[in-house]
């Protein structure tokens, strides 16, 4: 390989991974409660945390926490991430997950086919308590800080609304994949 194409290749690959930045910010005021994500049965690297908080099927309210399980050089690889969040109001967390359905080959002309799910738990935190978020393959739990499942959460796609792969030319936040309405 030569220098110049190393050079240009590092940059690129540099400048990629500067611009995985989580743009969650937690609640400086009003309640709050604890919130740990992790995950289970994943091989996936780059497994992506949003946060959705108002309409859960609008991006605006949408926001990238981190990245799990992370293989981008220069980000934490981590198997779980630790935020606060508003207590009092229906939040959504959701992992969206790429699936290699149908492998057709490399060669030009060769189809691929992939499926995206979004799995979301959906819940009311309360003020001062801690919930677990453990995602699977296309699927999500939630538990409470007593380590049972939590009550009176939602883990199906709000009504009316769908997981849709398209770029918003917003690469730091990963709206790539995200949910909005039919």
């Amino acid at each position: 390989m030569s220098l110049l194409v190393f050079t240009c290749t590092t940059a690129f690959m540099l400048a990629a991974c500067q611009s995985v930045r989580p743009n969650y910010v937690a609640p400086k005021e009003g309640g709050v409660a604890k919130l740990r994500v992790t995950f289970e049965g994943i091989d996936s690297r780059n497994l992506h945390v949003n946060f959705h908080d108002g309409d859960l099927c609008n991006v605006r309210g949408t926001k990238f926490v981190g990245l799990l399980n992370a293989g981008v050089a220069g980000y934490p690889n981590v198997k779980e991430l630790e935020i606060n969040i508003p207590s009092g109001r229906r939040i959504g967390v959701s992992m969206p997950q790429y699936t290699l359905e149908v492998f057709g080959g490399t060669y030009p002309g060769a189809t691929n086919t992939f499926s995206v799910v979004q799995p979301i738990a959906s819940f009311a935190p309360e003020q001062d308590a801690s919930y677990t978020v453990v995602f699977g393959p296309k699927r999500v739990r939630l538990i409470d800080d007593g380590n049972r499942p939590a009550s009176n959460v939602s883990t199906t796609l709000p009504q009316g609304c769908e997981v849709v792969w398209e770029n918003l030319a917003n690469k730091e936040s990963y709206e790539d994949s995200h949910l909005r309405r039919k």
